[in-house]
């Protein structure tokens, strides 16, 4: 049974609600408090989701908690930078950011860069996904969505995975750089746990959001080991001419009796996808790639620019001929080692033993 201490004062927006949500799924048991307990040892996870009334936190003991091996998932205000929580600022990644919109509030700093309304469609701000970290458990089944928040600025520190960010700078006038996308949730590995931060909910509806909700149910199964990250969304990217389609489908096929995950555009494609953007998405979380090299691929600009991605992103390329020969190649495929269409399944076989498969 996975334990989770959710601190949360009485007069929080949406008091309770992030405990029963989380409280009705199997093998989590969610006990709410209004200040970090002092003894940490029986939880798995720790969810900060406001501060005590008084600021009395606890910051150092948060922070050994974490070393010593547990989670910690620390949501919207408790974020704000103050001196209170210097030490879980440092522990969770979150820097100070400067040139923004300042403001005082009861003795500490905001950064605030934009204000969402529930009530108001045209208030709502995208989030989307970090395409680099797309695979990563707490956001793999996310697509980009909308919400109506509140939004600050902040920094990240070196080693910080941005998870989610959101559009949002242009709202005020700012620096320029925030008025590019503003991370609003990552984590990092501490000591021998882990931490993470959701800089949203401060509106009971964002506590109805199911994409919200689910990420919160994710990072702490993250926390708690139930989830393990994969570096990779798939074994292997699959470039072709569409006029090869046949042969592209059974490769494919063959890759998948073998329990291999194969990206193939015409197939992994669905309704509303931006075609570009979701050929880069996969490009950068393939394990590495096969071209299907043939008279017709050879001419066609997108094999060409996918392959050209692939090898500035030092990905493994294979070329893979059909009805062509090796000296047909561009020289920059040359320098790999080839296959035969003819050897799929020994290829295959190559790809498994090389991401551990049998």
């Amino acid at each position: 049974m996975t334990n989770i201490v959710v601190v949360e004062r009485d007069d929080h927006v949406a008091a309770g609600k992030l405990a029963a949500t989380l409280g009705a799924n199997a093998g989590l048991l969610v006990t709410t408090v209004d200040r970090v307990p002092v003894d940490l040892t029986s939880s798995s996870v720790l969810i900060l989701n406001s501060l005590p009334p008084d600021s009395h936190f606890p910051q150092d003991r948060i922070v050994n908690y974490v070393q010593a091996g547990g989670g910690v998932l620390s949501l919207h205000d408790t974020l704000f930078p103050g001196p209170h929580n210097q030490s879980l600022l440092t522990a969770t990644g979150v820097r100070y950011a400067f040139e923004s919109i300042t403001q005082q509030n009861e003795g500490r700093l905001m950064f605030q860069l934009a204000r969402g309304n529930p009530d108001d469609p045209n208030l709502c701000f995208p989030i989307r996904v970090v395409p680099e970290n797309a695979t990563h458990p707490i956001v793999a089944a996310v697509k980009d969505f909308e919400v109506a928040d509140e939004f600050w600025a902040i920094n990240i520190a070196p080693g910080v995975k941005p998870l989610l960010t959101a559009d949002v700078g242009d709202r005020l006038p700012c620096h320029q750089r925030f008025r590019e996308a503003v991370t609003v949730c990552g984590c990092q590995g501490f000591g021998k746990g882990r931490v993470a931060f959701l800089l949203l909910g401060h509106y009971r509806q964002t506590y109805e959001d199911t994409n919200i909700l689910g990420i919160l149910e994710r990072t702490t199964r993250w926390f708690a080991g139930q989830l393990h990250e994969s570096e990779y969304a798939f074994d292997l990217f699959l470039s072709f001419s569409s006029a090869n389609e046949t042969e592209a489908q059974k490769f494919r096929n063959a890759g998948i009796a073998k329990e291999l995950k194969v990206f193939m555009s015409e197939k992994d494609m669905t309704s509303g996808d931006v075609w570009d953007e979701k050929i880069r998405q996969a490009l950068l979380t393939s394990r590495e790639m096969a071209v299907l090299v043939t008279p017709r691929s050879l001419k066609s600009e997108w094999v060409t620019t996918e392959w050209a991605i692939a090898w500035a992103l030092q990905k493994r390329i294979t070329p893979v001929l059909y009805r062509c020969d090796i000296n047909d190649l561009p020289d920059r495929l040359k320098r790999y080692e080839v296959r035969d269409f003819h050897e799929i399944e020994l290829y295959i076989e190559e790809i498994l033993s090389r991401k551990g498969g049998t």
